[in-house]
């Protein structure tokens, strides 16, 4: 689905040592609100070997087709230092709407909004599903539009993990 978003220039852009440019990072902390405290929340950096951002939105039906599969991810991989945070988008969202998602559907890892947009745009995120693998030191290091774009593979090799079965 597609959003008006441009990037912000929360993001840097580097140069590397061979002249291409580095990945997108994100300045932290992230700025969230979390919908069933009615908090504030920063999401650091740090803390997790790979940081999984998911944006979503409750009306978003591939978005939710997915939660099945993250529900998964995290299982297989939470003591192996994956986070999973799903950030849902202010367009069309309203904390009351994401709370009852919450408290109805249990969805996977920590569930918090982007109530400005901020860390949408900082992100470059346009269409929805979008999924940032986020190194801890904030370096966007892989960017997909769904699951089935190579995130597993992915997560598998910056974890240094195999599938089970």
């Amino acid at each position: 689905m597609r959003l008006a978003a441009a990037v912000a220039a929360a993001i840097v852009l580097g140069g590397s040592a061979s002249g291409q440019a580095q990945a997108p990072t994100l300045r932290f902390p992230l700025e969230l609100a979390d919908p069933v405290k009615g908090t504030a929340v920063q999401v650091v950096a740090g803390g997790a070997r790979l940081t999984h951002l998911v944006f979503f939105a409750t009306w978003c039906p591939p978005c939710l087709a997915e939660m099945t599969r993250l529900q998964e991810l995290e299982s297989t991989w939470g003591r192996q230092g994956y986070r999973l945070v799903l950030v849902a988008v202010q367009t069309r969202q309203t904390p009351e709407r994401l709370r009852a998602f919450v408290e109805k559907d249990a969805p996977p890892g920590q569930v918090l909004l982007d109530d400005h947009g901020a860390v949408q745009h900082a992100a470059g995120v346009e269409d929805l599903p979008a999924h940032l693998l986020v190194a801890p030191d904030g370096t966007i290091v892989f960017r997909a539009g769904a699951l089935a774009d190579g995130v597993v593979p992915e997560v598998e090799r910056r974890l240094g993990v195999r599938r089970r079965g």
